[in-house]
């Protein structure tokens, strides 16, 4: 994480490095450690904000550890309050490896030996934690699928044609107008932390002669030219 802050180019070569080498689009990971780095940055840069996101994270992490436990002592089963929090965590990392949704299948593949292995019958780890993820996995799932098709059918569907008709009118209205990707970049793109309006980057694959700069437009150039003045001394 310090090394995404503070050394940003090292840790792009060092992605893109790796990709390489397991045939990854070394491109596109270089691009997610510029991205990681960049938003790690504004988060140091924020301590209020850091605190709120540790202080959420923790709460969630230590809710979902909870809820295992009622699950495993529902079953009569008892395990130390460490080795919980290790089954969780390698539980949870090996989750994020998008292998499956949700980690579907490496959870409970994690979670069973691992609980087992401090101490809980195999019956138990395993009727618990697949007890548990029926909660936690697959219920969400399925009041989330009638949600959505309580809005497809019956008296509560979206009449798509009607609700749609703002957004087809403002795709109208911008075909017609033609605008380039570097006046909609001008439009919609978010200020930085200096007030400049950071530019898109530039692909050679769309086919522009010069790649070398990127054109600056005066928006932006008056942009640039207002954060450079509101930084002198004096102002």
């Amino acid at each position: 994480m310090l090394g995404l802050i503070d050394h940003e180019g090292r840790a792009e070569r060092v992605t893109r490095s790796i990709a390489k080498r397991f045939r990854f689009d070394s491109e596109k990971a270089g691009e997610v450690a510029v991205h990681l780095g960049d938003r790690l940055r504004g988060l140091a840069n924020e301590p209020g904000l850091l605190r709120r996101v540790t202080m959420w994270s923790l709460l969630n992490w230590g809710l979902e550890i909870a809820a295992l436990f009622v699950f495993i002592r529902a079953f009569n089963g008892s395990v130390d309050v460490v080795g919980l929090v290790i089954s969780f965590c390698l539980a949870n990392v090996f989750a994020s490896i998008p292998i499956t949704p949700g980690g579907l299948g490496i959870v409970e593949g994690i979670y069973i030996p691992s609980l087992v292995g401090f101490g809980l019958t195999t019956t138990t780890a395993t009727v618990s934690v697949l007890s548990y993820r029926l909660v936690q996995f697959w219920l969400p799932m399925i009041v989330g699928g009638v949600c959505y098709l309580s809005l497809r059918f019956g008296k509560f569907a979206l009449k798509r044609a009607g609700e749609l008709k703002s957004l087809q009118r403002y795709a109208v209205a911008g075909n017609k107008a033609r605008t380039s990707r570097y006046e909609w970049a001008e439009r919609n793109a978010t200020t930085d932390r200096t007030r400049e309006i950071p530019l898109p980057k530039y692909d050679p694959r769309y086919g522009l002669a010069d790649t070398d700069e990127l054109p600056v437009t005066p928006m932006i150039e008056d942009s640039r030219k207002e954060s450079r003045d509101e930084r002198r001394p004096g102002n």
